[in-house]
């Protein structure tokens, strides 16, 4: 994506073209969960939906020191950034001032996934995006027993709540996949132990999540399983069997701009590049954006080989220069996004400016 954008400036700087308007080249940081804890931590600074106080709580589970930490580390002036979160307006134009002053956001990425060739398409022009309902390092506490020796009503199995409540799960979402809803459904076992044919487990620690563009269906699911959890538990005839789900871990799905994706597919048609309507599964930085009411869009790269966070996964190179030429096209006509603004109305740059960009741009800053 960074690539992508970079790809689109040097292409005008080289041919000696001016956009009419003012053209931006955005990078967010920290987009995955896995090492702060939290996803997208750059995009919801930007919108102001990551207070400086939660950047002194996050911790980075490798070095276990704060995020605000490493980012002062780095030389980001964080004494200027704990003053502007405070604030309002926020750092990238939110709300009716993004509607004044986004023409649109669009985020290039590779595709998670074989929808493209699917479709048999060049370019995936994303129209929504899907959120999560995670619960990570739920826990099941029983007792370990022999066996063979200890009968069934004594019993606490661990693991056998957990396939109980596994299966539950599953039928669930089959339900809700038959009825035709979006969704997906992933379970995973963290850890156990005393998990031998011979002993009684005692205990076990997992992770499960849905994904899906229904924001409703993801409360659903969240209601869902502290029921039957609940349920399991109080079935267990020892009393000794305990299910313990985290406070769950939810992030909105996100839809596209209408006006945002006609635009891309018209971009698209005009150069002949065969384009198609496809919903991202994973999660992204753009979901902050829309979600805050800025005109946004995604563009999937196409993939060689259908797989994603692997070693193998790789973009398309013809896909890529299709991208970047719709990125590239959609720039050069602003207009079939938003009306052109009216002369004398502040710009983008001036906005950003305003709220201290100067201060986070290391070097030369060129308006």
């Amino acid at each position: 994506g960074v690539v992508a954008g970079l790809a689109v400036l040097a292409g005008f700087a080289k041919a000696g073209v001016q956009p009419e308007h003012d053209t931006c080249l955005m990078i967010t940081r920290s987009e995955e969960s896995c090492v702060n804890g939290t996803v997208s931590i750059g995009a919801k600074s930007a919108v102001g939906k990551m207070p400086p106080a939660d950047l002194a709580k996050l911790q980075n589970r490798k070095s276990g020191r704060s995020i605000l930490s490493h980012m002062a580390e780095l030389g980001i002036p964080t004494a200027t950034l704990e003053g502007q979160l405070d604030a309002s307006p926020t750092l990238f134009p939110t709300g009716d001032n993004a509607k004044n002053l986004v023409g649109f956001l669009v985020e290039a990425h590779i595709e998670q996934g074989n929808y493209c060739a699917r479709q048999d398409i060049d370019v995936g022009v994303v129209k929504a995006i899907r959120g999560n309902s995670r619960f990570i390092n739920a826990e099941i506490k029983g007792e370990a027993g022999h066996s063979g020796a200890t009968f069934e009503e004594d019993r606490a199995d661990a693991v056998r709540a957990y396939v109980e409540l596994m299966h539950a799960a599953e039928t669930w979402y089959k339900q809700k996949k038959a009825a035709g809803h979006d969704i997906v459904f992933t379970p995973a076992v963290v850890a156990g132990s005393n998990t031998s044919p011979t002993t009684i487990a005692d205990h076990v620690k997992f992770s499960v999540e849905i994904r899906s563009t229904e924001e409703n269906l993801l409360r659903e699911f969240t209601s869902f399983m502290r029921e039957k959890a609940q349920e399991i538990q109080d079935a267990n005839e020892s009393g000794k069997l305990h299910i313990q789900l985290p406070k769950v871990v939810m992030n909105k799905p996100a839809k596209m701009d209408e006006n945002v994706m006609a635009h891309a597919h018209w971009v698209a048609q005009m150069q002949h590049i065969k384009s198609g309507t496809i919903t991202s599964g994973a999660g992204h930085d753009t979901v902050q954006f829309a979600n805050s009411e800025v005109p946004s869009v995604m563009l999937f790269i196409k993939q060689d080989d259908p797989i994603s966070h692997n070693p193998r996964e790789s973009h398309n190179a013809e896909s890529f220069r299709d991208t970047c030429r719709i990125i590239a096209g959609m720039v050069m006509n602003p207009q079939l996004s938003r009306e052109t603004p009216k002369k004398g109305t502040k710009s983008f740059t001036d906005y950003i400016v305003e709220q201290g960009a100067k201060a986070y741009t290391p070097g030369q800053w060129h308006k």
